[in-house]
């Protein structure tokens, strides 16, 4: 292992041979470690481009490569910095992933790494939105005390429509973001991000009665 233990950016090329890398943490070429520094940007560390539509399979597959790669025990008799600093690559990796798998919350990590509010410091959700889902909300608790299951699986029906919709709107707001953020589309997205919350909410009332 070469170079700095930290990285001031991430390199393009190994730092021991100088040969370009997929992915800035591992080598393929000299099967050496680069560190990169831990605020290192998500799909930068799969060798992805930032965008929100990406192949979830490449996406696993790059995953299971930087894991088998950088894994621990694989530097087991190395030098004991050379073995934390696997574990923290390690752990960099598996935080990445589980943000980069799952849509919301890749939409979530573009919205932030743009400069979007965090839900605590912006709890709205689209103009509506709230009403529609309080008022499923109380159909679900009739239907629920009748035991009505013909209206729970339309009610069940709905709220998975709605999903579908909420979801292709974050999908399209945090495309535009990661391409080329805008206030409008940062608020926005910020308010369709609160929104499909409460619609999961609603899925996971009818899961314990449907």
């Amino acid at each position: 292992m070469t170079g700095s233990m930290e990285a001031a950016t991430p390199p393009t090329k190994c730092t021991h041979c100088h040969q370009p890398m997929r992915s800035p943490v591992f080598c393929q070429n000299c099967r050496v470690i680069n560190p990169v520094p831990p605020d290192t940007d998500y799909f930068t560390i799969f060798g992805l481009p930032r965008r929100y539509q990406l192949d979830e399979k490449e996406l696993h597959k790059r995953f299971l490569n930087l894991t088998r790669d950088v894994h621990p025990d694989r530097f087991a008799t190395s030098a004991p910095e050379t073995i934390n600093v696997t574990m923290r690559l390690a752990a960099q990796v598996n935080e990445a992933h589980e943000v980069l798998k799952d849509p919301v919350l890749r939409a979530e990590y573009l919205l932030q790494q743009a400069g979007g509010k965090r839900p605590s410091e912006e709890k709205g959700a689209p103009g509506g939105m709230l009403a529609e889902v309080m008022e499923l909300r109380e159909q679900i608790e009739e239907a629920v005390s009748r035991d009505d299951r013909t209206a729970l699986e339309e009610l069940r029906r709905r709220v998975n429509d709605m999903h579908a919709e909420v979801q292709e709107t974050v999908a399209s707001l945090a495309e535009a973001v990661a391409d080329q953020p805008e206030a409008e589309d940062l608020q926005e997205l910020r308010a369709y991000l609160n929104g499909i919350k409460y619609v999961r909410n609603l899925q996971d009332l009818l899961s314990d009665k449907v």
